[in-house]
């Protein structure tokens, strides 16, 4: 096995009939949408809003599928140019119909009786939350051509400018050792038992940084400044309002959250001198050994002793989740292992439209990797 996981529940590859012929109706969908939110006002308006939401909602879960598809193929592979110009083309596919999406926002924002359209349609009440948001949230709604302007622009702003950053960041390659290795796996060695092999993987990680340092910064900076540009036209007061306002939460919660970490830092610093002074440093926390593992255990997991783990932990509470863990594993859910040209760090993306998920993670057989 080569411990990869498998896609074809979604599709078997770029040329999979089921893809060709999802792709085509996602074509026409957005041409039914443009077509239909074109003519809103001619009639009654619950009517109308319903057969947008139908039709966006077919949209969005076929989008959803194919984009996921394509998604997971980029974040397994950066270097999978196939992936990547279909994920580009669905994005422009999709700025297509930006305009018709504010046109539909713009729509329902107007209408003065918006609670008495909702509550005369059964259909309606369930998307309640959803359109008394786009009410809402018309605020900060550009017009229609500035709209799409902006969508089609960030095709190649700060959309560009991530898959930039994590094309950089998969394949950089790190001398360590005499050998050469990715970054993912360097940053695995942070939890080596071994404080050499910790200091010296910190060490390689930090001398591979300068080989892509400048691009990193130009895509970052990028990304920052559209952000800034974009809330700037909106009336955001800042990204940090923007945030707030997205998560619905006020900057009050957010505060106390703060304030609670604030109150408790004195506890994680002690805890860090702590752990700093059992593994032998006067001074404070090096970096390279703030995730040390404490104690003799030594021992190194297979993917699937790892498995066996997971089940019976799962299993001696909720079966359901056992069950759960045993399809992840049986039907190849996970990708394991780090290697060239895939995204560091770990993820689940859950599939909505097929009823699994698909795990991203780069596995090194400790045990602070299965628990994660």
């Amino acid at each position: 096995m080569d411990y990869r996981w498998s896609l074809d529940a979604l599709y078997t590859s770029l040329e999979d009939e089921h893809f060709l012929a999802d792709w085509k109706k996602l074509e026409e969908l957005c041409t039914r949408y443009q077509e239909r939110t074109a003519c809103l006002g001619g009639a009654a308006p619950a009517a109308e809003i319903r057969a947008v939401l139908e039709l966006q909602e077919a949209l969005e879960e076929l989008a959803e599928r194919l984009g996921i598809y394509a998604g997971l193929r980029q974040a397994a592979d950066t270097k999978d140019t196939q992936s990547a110009s279909v994920f580009g083309r669905l994005k422009g596919e999709l700025a297509e119909i930006v305009g018709a999406q504010t046109a539909f926002r713009q729509f329902v924002a107007k209408q003065e009786n918006l609670d008495a359209i909702i509550a005369s349609d059964p259909v309606l009440t369930e998307y309640r939350y959803l359109l008394t948001n786009i009410r809402k949230d018309s605020r900060y709604l550009l017009e229609q051509k500035e709209e799409e302007i902006m969508a089609r622009m960030d095709l190649s702003g700060a959309s560009a400018w991530e898959d930039v950053q994590a094309y950089l960041t998969s394949s950089v390659q790190v001398e360590f050792r005499g050998k050469t290795t990715t970054l993912s796996a360097i940053r695995n060695l942070a939890y080596d038992p071994d404080p050499a092999t910790r200091r010296e993987a910190y060490e390689a990680e930090l001398k591979c940084y300068p080989k892509i340092a400048d691009p990193v910064a130009f895509s970052l900076n990028s990304i920052k400044l559209q952000m800034l540009n974009d809330c700037r036209l909106r009336g955001y007061e800042s990204p940090l309002q923007r945030a707030l306002y997205d998560a619905r939460m006020d900057r009050k919660t957010l505060d106390a959250m703060f304030a609670a970490i604030d109150e408790y830092l004195p506890k994680f610093w002690a805890y860090l001198r702590g752990k700093a002074k059992a593994l032998g440093h006067e001074n404070g926390m090096p970096w390279y050994d703030m995730f040390a593992p404490m104690g003799e255990n030594n021992r190194k997991y297979s993917v699937e002793d790892a498995r066996e783990l997971l089940l019976r932990l799962f299993g001696g509470f909720d079966e359901a989740l056992r069950a759960m863990v045993q399809e992840a594993f049986d039907h190849d859910w996970i990708d394991f292992f780090p290697r060239e040209g895939k995204v560091g760090g770990a993820f689940c993306q859950g599939i909505q439209s097929i009823r699994q998920s698909r795990i991203l993670t780069n596995f090194d057989g400790t045990y602070s990797d299965i628990v994660t």
